[in-house]
């Protein structure tokens, strides 16, 4: 009956002093699963409705009644073998549960609310790729980011038969586009440089980025033959030049002294 079972928990929290407790010794003596989920929808239940100073009248019947309404999920007949889970564990999955729960709102706070778990990795993956190496300039260059991802979803959820939403797949489509190139994320071209020569022109470029034009060029003497042409043509064409004039065949030249000239 209620009241035995009443008395029954009201037992277990004088002797421990602890929900948690005493509502899994109660489960167990009545042989009805303990399930966490319900255990924290009861208790909340019950300081949501200012019941702070009485969370302990009537408790199991409000988490007994919440059990017997749960049969689609649980099913019936059901013993304490179907509980969730273990006294040791109870306390770690609630703080996981709550962390979830904060972290859940954090990216509410940012992307909205979605549908599911998937959408939010999916931006916030989406987010990272498209943003790496970019220094935002105002607080306003993030949002236009944050448009293209969801419209991104958008689209992945089009195509998955998901979305329930008025527009269309070339709608959508069109405006990623344009975000996109907004955004210079539509610029495929590699502007690595290819070439000897064009290795040596971006790291002559470099060079003059990182330091003052003046004080780059303050020592001719240092900086003058930055591409090593000048040594190119005194190793690779006047040495050999000068023995073929006085009749020397070794031209002395190795592929090491080749591979010299390889800009990084």
């Amino acid at each position: 009956c209620k009241d035995c079972t009443q008395k029954i928990f009201e037992y277990y929290y004088e002797s421990s002093n602890d929900f948690q407790k005493a509502t899994y010794y109660t489960c167990q003596k009545l042989d009805i699963p303990f399930k966490i989920d319900l255990f924290e929808y009861v208790l909340k239940q019950k300081r949501s409705n200012q019941d702070f100073l009485n969370l302990s009248k009537n408790y199991m019947g409000k988490y007994i009644g919440e059990l017997n309404k749960a049969t689609t999920k649980y099913g019936t007949c059901l013993d304490f073998s179907y509980s969730d889970t273990g006294l040791s564990e109870i306390d770690t999955k609630i703080e996981q549960r709550d962390k979830i729960e904060k972290e859940l709102e954090s990216l509410q706070v940012v992307w909205g609310i979605q549908d599911t778990a998937e959408d939010y990795i999916f931006l916030q993956d989406r987010f990272k790729e498209y943003t790496q190496g970019v220094e935002f300039i105002n607080a306003y260059q993030p949002d236009l980011y944050r448009d293209l991802c969801r419209d991104r979803l958008i689209l992945r959820k089009i195509l998955e038969g998901r979305y329930d939403g008025s527009e269309d797949l070339t709608k959508v489509q069109n405006r990623v586009s344009k975000n996109a190139k907004d955004l210079k994320l539509d610029n495929f071209e590699d502007n690595k440089p290819k070439t000897i020569s064009q290795k040596a022109l971006f790291e002559k470029i470099k060079l003059v980025d990182e330091n003052n034009v003046k004080d780059f060029y303050k020592e001719p003497t240092v900086k003058y033959d930055l591409n090593k042409l000048m040594k190119y043509e005194k190793d690779m064409v006047y040495r050999p030049l000068g023995k073929t004039l006085v009749g020397h065949r070794d031209f002395d030249i190795k592929q090491e002294d080749l591979d010299a000239y390889e800009v990084e």
